[in-house]
Parts: structure tokens; C-alpha cells; sequence
């Protein structure tokens, strides 16, 4: 049976390099989708990512087990994510649009293609928290408290974002659609 996170953890404060490289394994998948989606290039969510688990490996003695090593992870890669794109203020790109496997059809790929980039550039006229609130929650599935927790903010607060965030991209997106009519 696998060792629970909790263990990994706790191993990996102790000096166990293997629970930190089971733990890496077990995670960095969902930790660079996080940070992928939310930064929209796969060079700096590696980056991204690098710094959250050196992060967790430097402080894994101050990790309090309780069964929620993915929430604590998902805190650290969404403030760092925040962090980076408040130090960088980039312009919007669109490096993630081949990131999905290939449709069948080059039709079929050219419109997939475009809707990525359409969903991608309103992500990024977002503001930061409100579009780290529709990362967590639509492309990886948090649910509002661990949310709450990766931001730091009142459950209400994560509601507010995802209302506003839904909103606005909708505009955004109902924008695009009218003016390439």
C-alpha cells in the first residue's frame, strides 16, 4: 500500500529523499496544471512548480499532519503564482495553446485551437485573484474551502471571486465571438 502523503512528509523531514521524490511524483502533475493554466507558459509554471517544492522540502519540518498535503501544496503554487505574475506584469501570451492532445480533424484542431486562445487571453484579462479562483476551481477541481485557503480569503470572499470571474469572462468571451462575426 502507498504511503499516505502525512508519512511522505513526515519522512521527508527526517531526511528520506525518497519520500520527497514519492511525493514529487505523486504530485507535481497537479501542482503544474495549477500554475500552467494560471500563467498560461509551461517555463515558468516549471519554474513555478520548482520553487513550490523546494518549498515544501525546505519547510517540511513545519508541516502539521493532518491529511492535507494537497491542500498545503495547492496554497503554496497559488501564492507563488500570484507572486510571480505581481513581480512580472507581463503582457498576455498564448504559449498553452497546444498543450491539449490533437483532435482528429484539422477543421476540428484549428477550432479547438482558437477557442483555447480565446479562453486564454480572457483568463488572463482577469484579475489575479479572481482568475486563480476559476484555476483552482475549474481546472483542478477545488472545491471552496481549499480555495478559501489557497488564497486566503473568506469562503464568501471565493464566491464573490468565481461570481465575478464567470461574469467576466463571459463578457470577454461574448466580445470575442460578436467581433469575429
Amino acid at each position: 500500500m502507498a504511503s499516505s502523503d502525512d508519512a511522505l512528509i513526515i519522512a521527508t523531514a527526517a531526511g528520506d529523499s525518497g519520500a520527497f521524490e514519492a511525493l514529487v511524483l505523486r504530485h507535481q502533475r497537479r501542482a503544474w496544471n495549477i500554475a500552467a493554466r494560471y500563467l498560461g507558459d509551461v517555463q515558468e509554471a516549471r519554474d513555478v512548480v520548482q520553487k513550490a517544492f523546494m518549498r515544501v522540502l525546505q519547510n517540511a519540518h513545519r508541516y502539521e499532519a493532518a491529511g492535507t498535503f494537497g491542500a498545503y501544496l495547492r496554497t503554496i503554487v497559488s501564492r507563488l503564482c500570484l507572486d510571480y505574475k505581481n513581480k512580472k506584469r507581463a503582457t498576455p501570451k498564448d504559449k498553452m495553446s497546444g498543450i491539449a492532445a490533437p483532435p482528429d480533424s484539422i477543421s476540428s484542431q484549428v477550432h479547438q485551437r482558437a477557442a483555447r486562445s480565446a479562453v486564454r487571453h480572457a483568463l488572463d484579462l482577469l484579475p489575479p485573484r479572481q482568475r486563480m479562483a476559476v484555476v483552482l476551481r475549474y481546472y483542478d477541481g477545488a472545491g471552496y474551502k481549499d480555495i478559501s485557503k489557497a488564497l486566503g480569503v473568506s469562503r464568501k470572499a471565493v464566491e464573490r471571486l468565481l461570481d465575478r470571474g464567470r461574469k467576466r469572462l463571459g463578457e470577454i468571451l461574448r466580445t470575442a465571438v460578436r467581433s469575429t462575426a
